[in-house]
Order: structure tokens, then sequence, then C-alpha cells
């Protein structure tokens, strides 16, 4: 019975891995399904920025109607693409690992590269990581520990409004708790997740961050799941982005950026039968520091598959 109910709710809650917190899906979750089980999904996310949120109002720059913090600096529309795999070799133990392309398209009169923010589309491969997770069942309770490794794929450019990402090396620990809310919602579950982030310095500056959500989902039937979340990422340290001066020497404000992000959204998966499936999901910025203020609609695609293993309790 445990096993039957550890695989439902890893079946339930495939599509954790598409929330884009900030704009990258997640690496894992709290359920791992049974040994020589492995995935891999493709997903394609389009996102609207409209305006930049900061620490402090310039009334210049203000959109009419928008809180204090809100910068009209011009339209970035992305388009990236995320591959991710997973499998699991042993018993409650997966292997993950993720590659990202990230493009988009810069439109304002606030231009920071001339050569990526002409207006028209810039795309490069992002960044690439390696992970591990291990899940331990506990009185109904999936606790799921696990640790990553994210690094750049080449040296691309991290300045500018459309710049692919922050070019920086990071080793992540966290840790997932789910459960299912059987008897008292039948095919429901939560999560709750935490994340550290030990990342490459920046000019001495120590940019490591932490990341914490609530996931909530529901499987309507068989075969249709829907999906809430939200989420809290902060960079414990860095730069400001009001109180630096954009037009000095600093060209490192997008990678070394203090960022709040506070993130809420949901999705609707459907499953075509036990190794294919589809998900649509839309997020966006709720409030936030140094980041952007954007909606982000993800459309994903998973395939999973049976193949060896080496072992099960």
């Amino acid at each position: 019975m445990r096993t039957s109910l550890v695989r439902r709710l890893a079946a339930l809650g495939a599509f954790v891995c598409l929330e884009a917190i900030p704009g990258r899906p997640a690496l894992s979750q709290a359920w791992i399904a049974g040994p020589g089980t492995g995935t891999v999904s493709l997903s394609y996310q389009v996102s609207k920025v409209r305006n930049h949120l900061l620490s402090g109002d310039l009334t210049g720059f203000r959109r009419p109607g928008t809180a204090d913090g809100r910068w009209d600096l011009g339209r970035i529309t992305g388009q990236s693409l995320y591959l991710n795999a997973s499998y699991v070799p042993l018993e409650n133990l997966q292997l993950q690992a993720n590659m990202a392309y990230v493009g988009g398209t810069y439109k304002g009169t606030f231009p920071e590269s001339a050569e990526l923010d002409d207006g028209k589309f810039h795309g490069a491969f992002q960044d690439a990581s390696l992970g591990a997770s291990y899940m331990f069942y506990l009185a109904g309770f999936g606790l799921t520990p696990g640790i990553s490794y994210s690094f750049p794929t080449h040296e691309y450019a991290h300045h500018g409004h459309v710049a692919p990402g922050r070019g920086l090396t990071s080793f992540t620990a966290q840790a997932f708790l789910g459960r299912s809310l059987d008897p008292w919602i039948s095919g429901a579950f939560a999560q709750l997740s935490f994340a550290h982030s030990f990342v490459e310095d920046v000019d001495q500056l120590g940019l490591d961050s932490d990341r914490y959500g609530i996931d909530l989902g529901y499987s309507i039937t068989p075969e249709i799941g829907i999906r809430s979340y939200f989420s809290y990422f902060e960079v414990k340290n860095g730069i400001d982005w009001y109180s630096t001066d954009f037009a000095g020497d600093w060209n490192f404000h997008d990678a070394a950026a203090a960022s709040v992000v506070r993130r809420a959204g949901g999705s609707l998966s459907y499953q075509f039968d036990a190794s294919k499936g589809v998900s649509l999901d839309i997020g966006g910025t709720v409030s936030g520091v140094n980041t952007h203020d954007g909606i982000y609609y993800t459309l994903g695609t998973s395939w999973r598959f049976v193949g060896p293993s080496f072992g099960e309790r």
C-alpha cells in the first residue's frame, strides 16, 4: 500500500517541476516514483514584463495607477525552453539533470545593453544543473531532502534587459515535505519546500539565497489535475537597483541584485496515459524588489518510462 500511495502521489505531482522561480523550473518534489522510473519533460515558457520593481519611486517613470516602486522602463517579452530529466536507479533515490535556453526581446527607451536591448530577439543556452534527492516516508508524509549544482553552460552576457541569466555557479540544499490529503479530500495533496543556495560571489558580494514554497494539488479525475502555488525568494546580500548608478561603471546590477520575489500561480495538467502528459501553467509576480513585474505562461510535456533499476528494498 505504501508503494502504491507513493507512486500515485508522484504521478499527481508530476508537473510540480514546471514552476518558474524566477523563470526557472524547480528541481524536485516530495514524492519519488518507483525504481527504474525515468521522466523527460520539455517546457516552453513565454513571459511578459511590464514594470521593474524597485525599492524607491521616481515619479517620471511611474506607471499611472501603480504602487510606488513600479517603474515603466520598457517591455520585455521572453521565450524560453527548459529540458528536465530524472531517473530513479534505487528505491527512493532520484537523480536529476536540467538545461535551459533563454531568450527575449526588449522594446523601450532605456536599454542597458546596446547589443542585446536593440528590439530584436536574442537567445542563448543559459545554465545546467545536476542533482540528487532521497525520499523518506514518515507517518504518511513524504520528506525528500536533496542537493543540486548549477553552472553556466558557457560564458554569456549577464548585463541587459534580455540577458540570459546571471552567469553564476551555485550549490543548493533543499527539502520537500508533502502529504496526501486523503481521507479528508480524496485525490488532493499539499507540499511545503525550502531551499538554500550558496551562490558564487560577485565583486566580494555574497549572493546566497533562500526560497520557500507551498503547493496544493487536486486530481479531478485520473487524467486531469490542478495545482496552485505560492513562493518567496530572497537574495541575502547584493546591490539595490534604486540606489545604484546604472550609468556608471557597475555592470553587475543584474547578476548581483538583492532580489525579493513573491510569486503565485496555478496549473492544469492532463495525463494521456501512464507515460505521457501535458500541462499549462500561469504564474506571476505578486510583489518584490530588484526584480521584474511579470507574468509567465508555461506549456509543458512529459514522457515517463521504465528502465533498469539497481535494487529495491
